[in-house]
């Protein structure tokens, strides 16, 4: 298709940049398309894509590299933005963000040839039963014909590895996902989950079913970029562009604040998650802060948190320690709590456990080994996180 056939089909009344955006679009993927997955045709992904420009006005407003970079960045993992629900490609201010969704992972596990990964909604009036533990079960029977996702109560995830008869299963109640989603939002509203709530919450348990998955190493690291970029998705900027897309360099880069001023957060739910029934792990005790009034959602300290099954550990450069020496006043309740998060930043940027528990000597001498309960449990989260990670390259 050529680029003034291109701009004809997104509308040129939309701006200028709409046939830069376009004309950039194609000139990328052509001089990239070597570098694309054989199943990934480049006039094919052209069409598609310019079709979904089209039907999303607001890309319009983001920057045409931002949304060159998202394109290619879902084409070198194999996804087509709005192609049968494997990816999305969202407008926040004014960058184009890449979301892939459950449809698209649940692709790549299939093209691993070792497994299966199917997820599934329950809606009020459904039949639904299941058990985790030595005997893990589920069953669902279908009995409301409801698509109101206002009425959705549980979302779950079955793994199926070939030659394996006992499943791998996950399921988060609705009101975990939320709260699981309130936690880690940094945009507000404008998070992709206010509008396709069911597509996210599919794929909170899907990302923890992923990691006991037999996948080869090409799609382990595409699922990889997908955590990523959705963990950078609820931070609000993702920093993708034509160049680093191309040759993978934004995921060395920091996770920066988003460009433009964001739409207000949401505030965070005033009480904590209930536990879903297949938690088993008791939820830490909240920190006490001293404080004349209730603080503001922003400088509230927020509970030890379950690890973001959408976070991959931040490829991020460190934010810079606070000074040990540096006097903070224990009623300044945001100020601890910059202190405290620059420190889980820290932690989540080491790359071994050799670096984790040297930063972690680090913090423990900064707290005279009274090291809050929020650092601990990232520290295990990370811990965690590097296991599975040596686990997959062996």
């Amino acid at each position: 298709m050529a680029s003034q056939q291109l701009r004809t089909a997104a509308g040129a009344d939309a701006g200028s940049k709409v046939p830069r955006a376009l004309a950039l679009l194609e000139q990328s993927v052509r001089a990239s398309a070597q570098a694309l997955p054989s199943i990934i045709k480049p006039e094919h992904l052209i069409r598609v894509v310019t079709t979904g420009f089209r039907l999303t006005p607001k890309l319009a407003e983001c920057s045409p590299e931002s949304f060159v970079g998202a394109t290619l960045t879902l084409a070198q993992m194999g996804l087509v933005p709005w192609l049968l629900g494997q990816a999305y490609i969202v407008p926040y201010a004014r960058e184009a963000q890449a979301i892939p969704g459950w449809k698209g992972m649940q692709q790549l596990i299939l093209r691993s040839g070792q497994g299966n990964i199917t997820t599934g909604a329950v809606y009020e009036g459904d039949e639904f039963d299941f058990a985790l533990g030595t005997r893990p079960r589920l069953e669902h029977k279908t009995l409301a014909n409801e698509d109101d996702p206002r009425k959705i109560k549980y979302f779950y995830a079955i793994g199926h590895i070939n030659g394996v008869e006992e499943k791998i299963i996950e399921v988060w109640s609705a009101e975990r996902v939320a709260n699981h989603r309130d936690r880690y939002n940094k945009v507000g509203k404008a998070h992709y989950s206010f509008q396709n709530w069911e597509m996210y919450g599919r794929k909170i348990p899907f990302l923890q079913v992923v990691k006991y998955m037999p996948i080869s190493i090409e799609n382990a690291y595409a699922l990889n970029v997908a955590q990523e970029l959705s963990y950078r998705a609820d931070r609000g900027y993702q920093g993708l562009n034509t160049r680093n897309a191309i040759d993978g360099s934004w995921l060395e880069a920091p996770v920066l604040p988003a460009p433009a001023e964001p739409a207000a957060a949401a505030p965070a739910p005033a009480a904590p998650a209930q536990a879903a029934p297949a938690q088993t792990k008791p939820a830490p005790a909240k920190p006490r802060v001293e404080a004349s009034s209730p603080p503001a959602p922003a400088t509230e300290p927020e509970p030890a948190a379950e690890p973001d099954p959408d976070a991959e550990p931040e490829q991020t450069t460190a934010p810079a320690q606070p000074a040990p020496t540096e006097a903070k006043k224990p009623d300044d309740a945001a100020d601890l709590k910059a202190v405290m998060q620059g420190f889980i930043a820290t932690m989540r940027s080491t790359k071994s456990d050799k670096e984790m528990n040297a930063c972690w000597r680090d913090i423990a001498t900064h707290y005279k080994g009274n090291v809050p309960i929020e650092i601990e449990a990232a520290r295990n989260d990370h811990a965690e996180e590097l296991r599975a990670r040596t686990r997959g390259t062996r």
